[in-house]
């Protein structure tokens, strides 16, 4: 499974990724908040200890 992939199906993203960023919920343990919104990086939800797919 691919970064991309895992990053739209983890049970703490939105399902919107963009080149580089996941948009996540806040829930999430590894995001950070740019402008407002909620992100990661792909590259770090490839290798996320706290991933789980959505129900």
């Amino acid at each position: 499974m691919g970064a991309k992939q895992r990053a739209k199906i983890c049970k703490h993203s939105t399902g919107y990724t963009g080149s580089v960023a996941v948009y996540t919920l806040p829930t999430c343990p590894n995001m950070h908040i740019i402008k407002g919104k909620y992100v990661t990086a792909q590259s770090t939800c490839k290798g996320c200890r706290f991933y789980k797919e959505r129900k």
